[in-house]
């Protein structure tokens, strides 16, 4: 089976913001998390947002700023990434349709970004402030669950991003591919697009690694890639890699 990944959506600032009748039609109507709320819900949920277009490696939030806001990226991938020892570390990677902010606004004392909030590529997202997710997110049953889904989902990348250090170039990038894009398979507006660049400071790694790395991979029929495309050939094979 074949799956194909690299779709955008494309949304203008304008589409967003000029009127409320926009809001339901942007991709934030087609979030998972509030999928199919009603018109009226979905405007309660997004008081008082603002929306932001990020640049390519612009610093949304700066290391130990108090966290005021859950994010949700429409589009592009942002890093939380931090200074080790002057090296940089990658703390997390985030998707078109990831949110961030909720594990660290869920605390009951005040809360501080545990490295920078960086888009890796050009971005668009919105912050919700605190006392909406509070008043309106969490207190909707259904969106809270799906919430701590999300939360736990994230735990476990954690622990298994802070285990991969020791891992091989290829086991790194099997767990990057099956993380980042098998999940947006019937998401196709959501689904995320790397550079060879871009993975490669995702996982900490030279350029030219990665380009090996995917060269092996298409060698293999793991992966084929079309321009900005990357196509999935094989998950199985890519999922034994991963463990």
């Amino acid at each position: 089976m074949i799956y194909f990944i690299g779709f955008f959506f494309e949304l203008s600032k304008n589409q967003l913001m000029t009127t409320e009748m926009k809001l339901p039609l942007s991709p934030l109507g087609k979030l998972e998390m509030i999928l199919n709320v009603p018109r009226k819900k979905l405007l309660d949920l997004t008081k008082d947002y603002k929306f932001k277009v990020l640049k390519k490696g612009e610093i949304l939030f700066k290391h130990g700023s108090e966290v005021n806001d859950l994010i949700i990226i429409l589009k592009g991938n942002l890093r939380i990434v931090k200074l080790l020892d002057g090296r940089e570390i990658n703390l997390t990677l985030l998707n078109s349709g990831d949110i961030a902010g909720a594990i660290l606004l869920n605390s009951s004392s005040q809360s501080f970004y545990p490295g920078d909030i960086q888009s890796i590529n050009k971005s668009e997202i919105i912050l919700i402030p605190k006392n909406v997710y509070h008043t309106c997110w969490i207190n909707d049953p259904d969106i809270y669950a799906k919430i701590q889904n999300h939360i736990q989902k994230r735990i476990t990348y954690l622990h298994e991003d802070k285990s991969s250090q020791i891992y091989s170039i290829e086991k790194k990038l099997a767990i990057f591919l099956l993380r980042h894009f098998s999940e947006s398979l019937t998401k196709k507006d959501l689904a995320p697009i790397f550079t060879k660049r871009e993975i490669a400071s995702a996982l900490g790694a030279r350029t030219e690694t990665i380009i090996r790395a995917m060269k092996i991979f298409e060698k293999k029929q793991l992966i084929k890639i079309e321009r900005k495309e990357i196509i999935l050939l094989d998950i199985n094979k890519l999922k034994s890699l991963s463990v």
